[in-house]
Order: C-alpha cells, then structure tokens, then sequence
C-alpha cells in the first residue's frame, strides 16, 4: 500500500542523503515492495524532485575494488533499475560532456535548465543509479543486460546504439567509482577542460590519480587485423568453451562485442587503453585522441620554429610562415600562437571551419566551437598556393585518406603529420609512401604528446610505448638548412 511506498521512498532517499553507498538501504526498501513497483513508483518519483531535497552524492570512499562478490539480490536490483533506464530513454541525443557531466552530478545548473525535460530526467535516473551501488553489482547488471543467459549467441542481437550506451554506462561506473575512492579529483577537471590553455602533463595525472610516464618507445605499425587479435582470442575462448560468456569479464566481453558489432575494431570503445575515466574524460570533453598539454605545445612550437628558420636560411625574403591544414575550430593553432615562439603567426586553414564548430558545439557542449577568428576557409591546395609556408602541420587527417601527393608534387619543402602509428597504412598517412621524402619521428614532440588511451596501460606490458605520434616528412636534396641534429627514431 501507500504505506510501504513511503517507506521504501524513505529508505531510498536515506541513501541517496546519506553519504553511503545504499545497497543495504536499498535492499531494504526491495523488501517492503514488488521489484516492478519499487523501480517504476519510488525511482519514478524521486527523479521529479528537485535536486537540493535529494541531497549530494555519496563522497566516502568505497570498498568496491576489492574481490568481494555481490549479492544476488543487489545484482538483481541493480539490473532492474538499469532496465528501467534504458526504457525511459532521453528522448534526444545528448552530447558526450553533458553524458559525462550529469552521470557523475558535475552539470552546471545553468546548463542543467536548458536540456529538454527528456534528457534531465535521463541523467537523472542515471545519477541516481550511479550514486546508489557500488561498482560490483552495476558491472554484474550490465553483462546480465548484455547477454541474459549468458550465450555467444545473444550478441548478434546487439546493435551499435545499444553498444554505445552500454560501453558509456561501463566507463560511467569506472568513473563514479574511481571519484568515491578518492582516486579522481572532479574538482580539477573543470580546469582541465579549460581549452584558452594547456594544462601540464602533471595536473592530468593528479586529476585521475595517474602516473602517465612519457614513452620512451613506439611499436611497429599495425593493421586492423592485429588490433583485433584480442577480440579474436576471446572469440576462441568463448567457442572453445560452447559458447558461454561465464569466463569473460565485462569489459572483455564489450571487446568482443565491439568485434561482432563493427566487423572490425574502427571504433575502440573498450580496446587499448579507452576503456577508463581518463579516456572518457578527454573523449567527452576535450579531444577524440589527444590530451594537449603544455609540454606537448611547447616542445611542437620549438620544433617548428627551428625547422621554419633553417628552411628560410640562404633564401631571400621575410620568414614564410607555418601553415596548418585541416585546422578545425583552430584550437592547436591558437595554443601553439600563444607560445609566442612562431613569427610570422602559424596560419589555421580549414575548409568548413563553421560547419566543424557547430559540431564541436553539438558533441562537447554550447561554446565549445566559439573563438573561430583567424581560420581561414580553405582546403590544404589552397592554403599552400596562397601562403607558399615553409611548413606544413596536419594533426588527424581525415581517416583513410592521404592528402600528402598534392604537397609533395607542390614541392612543400617539409611537412609535420601528427596521429596513431597503430592504425595501418592509411590512415593520417603516417604509415605509407611518401615518396621523395625523408621519414623521421621526432620523438621530442612524440613523448609529450598524451594519448587518451594511455592511461589504462599503467602497470600493463604496453606501459612506456607510445602510439600518437609526430612524424616530419622532409624533402630528400631540399637545400634547407639542416644543422646536425640527432633524431634517433628515423622510422
């Protein structure tokens, strides 16, 4: 009856309220309702409250990595309350900083009013899932969720949309987890995100309680079919084993997934390093692959203004400047400006420079793309016959393709690729021909550049190899200069 509603209510808000993790609180109000009523009537109606009258999250450190298992009975709870989740739905596309920032309670509530009803109530519920289990029985939940009974079999019925939201549901509960044991600071994440600056590589590791050691290697490139040997062992293993799912771990069992879903690993969700707050962090708020830091900014404008000066030597003329091709929203260009070291300023080229900040604005939140002056509208051909440079810089080419001929057969006397050496050979060029051209990995650059799946390998045999990197493509017999540097990672 009304009765044991607001009992079970009373349980459930004493936890939310009361700086602890819930589960027995929780379990309690399980036993004065049917599961049904207690997930649609009591969560329900929590979610239509105001914020302030639910309370803060927990904030006591947890337990939760420990090997304790969880109760069936939490477990069990804990996927009725997803499943309650996922049938709600936001109702919209919420971009990937709101996801992040309303799962963990950091969305501004200036921010919060202007989501749609939908999506309020989305985050809501997802909040409050987060705050109230601990990690164990929500990653028990979610593999129930993904495979019912446990059976290869059921992962055909998985789509790419579920995928994302399980995958994102994952990595929301690695990140609650790691900020209840005290292991991430989310007071130094609104900073970090700050994109007027780069922040040093330390006040990245302090944030998520990292180490992140610079690389001192980096492996061979390789292609899509060795980035997916790990999914593939799993595929063995699962067969071998008739195809229950019993063995694998969550995580393992989203990186088969993944396999199944896409084909191909085109989309590392969970593979290498992604699948960890850190990750999530920068992917949802910041870069798809990149972590700028002050170090990585200086060291790439050093670079650029040495070679932009010996290129220049014997010629006559003012110094050419440093273009950049496939700009963005121009925020690299803008960085390595405010060193001060370029002069003339590098030049940001861009050929759909509006379209790309309205879909900054869209994924990472309103104003994301603002501060677009100073990047011109051009595409790379363009940029290299209107300001002839003496350099040119490229970080993320377009996926698969290579549009390095065009400078090579305008004579660029020397250009800069920046992305990851793991991706085979055509992607962002670093791996193909290049004919003509002196190949040389410049590792000064290279070892400061942050990798947002770096952090996951800390204590991993991959600990100390590094795969984004800067390479420099240098015209062979090009009179430009070249004093006697030692670059030790001509590749």
């Amino acid at each position: 009856g009304r009765a044991e509603e607001g009992r079970a209510e009373a349980y459930y808000r004493a936890a939310v309220m009361g700086n602890t993790v819930g589960e027995h609180a929780l379990l309690r109000a399980r036993g004065l309702l049917p599961r049904v009523e207690f997930v649609r009537s009591v969560l329900s109606r929590l979610v239509d409250q105001p914020r302030e009258r639910r309370g803060p999250p927990p904030t006591q450190p947890s337990a939760s990595g420990s090997a304790a298992v969880p109760s069936a009975e939490s477990i069990s709870l804990a996927h009725e309350t997803l499943l309650a989740l996922f049938n709600s739905g936001p109702g919209v596309a919420l971009g990937s900083s709101d996801l992040f920032d309303g799962a963990l309670g950091l969305l501004p509530q200036s921010r919060a009013a202007t989501l749609p009803k939908a999506a309020a109530r989305f985050l809501t519920r997802l909040r409050l899932l987060l705050s109230s289990f601990e990690l164990p029985p929500i990653l028990c939940a979610l593999k129930r969720l993904v495979a019912p009974r446990g059976r290869l079999e059921e992962l055909a019925k998985v789509d790419e949309n579920r995928l994302g939201q399980l995958s994102t549901l994952y990595l929301a509960a690695l990140t609650t987890d790691g900020i209840r044991a005290r292991r991430i600071d989310p007071s130094r994440l609104a900073a970090l995100r700050d994109r007027k600056m780069a922040h040093p590589r330390a006040s990245w590791a302090a944030a998520f309680g990292l180490r992140l050691p610079r690389p001192g290697r980096w492996p061979a490139p390789r292609g899509r079919d060795d980035e997916g040997s790990e999914a593939s062992r799993l595929l063995d293993a699962v067969r071998a084993a008739g195809g229950s799912l019993a063995a694998l771990s969550l995580q393992d069992t989203l990186v088969l997934l993944q396999r199944l879903v896409y084909g191909a690993p085109s989309n590392p969700l969970m593979a290498r390093g992604w699948a960890s707050p850190f990750a999530w962090f920068v992917r949802s708020t910041v870069h798809f692959a990149l972590a700028p830091t002050r170090e990585a900014v200086d060291a790439l404008a050093t670079y650029l203004q040495r070679r932009q000066r010996q290129i220049q030597r014997g010629r006559d003329g003012p110094l050419r400047p440093v273009v950049e091709v496939g700009a963005g929203s121009g925020h690299l260009a803008r960085l390595l400006n405010a060193t001060g070291r370029l002069s003339p300023p590098l030049v940001a080229t861009e050929p759909f420079p509006e379209g790309y900040a309205q879909s900054e604005d869209a994924l990472f939140g309103p104003g994301f793309g603002d501060g677009l002056g100073g990047v011109e509208a051009m595409r790379d051909g363009e940029a290299i016959a209107r300001h002839r440079p003496a350099l040119v810089l490229c970080a993320f080419m377009t996926a698969g393709e290579d549009w390095t001929p065009a400078w090579r057969a305008a004579g660029v006397d020397e250009y800069v690729l920046i992305g990851d050496l793991g991706h085979g050979k055509g992607v962002y060029s670093l791996n193909g021909d290049h004919g003509g051209y002196e190949r040389v990995l410049l590792e000064e650059v290279s070892a400061e550049l942050l990798e947002a799946g770096q952090a996951a390998l800390e204590g991993t045999p991959c600990e100390g190899a590094g795969y984004l990197v800067a390479v420099a493509f240098r015209k062979k017999g090009s009179r430009c200069g070249v004093e006697r540097e030692v670059y030790r990672g001509i590749l």
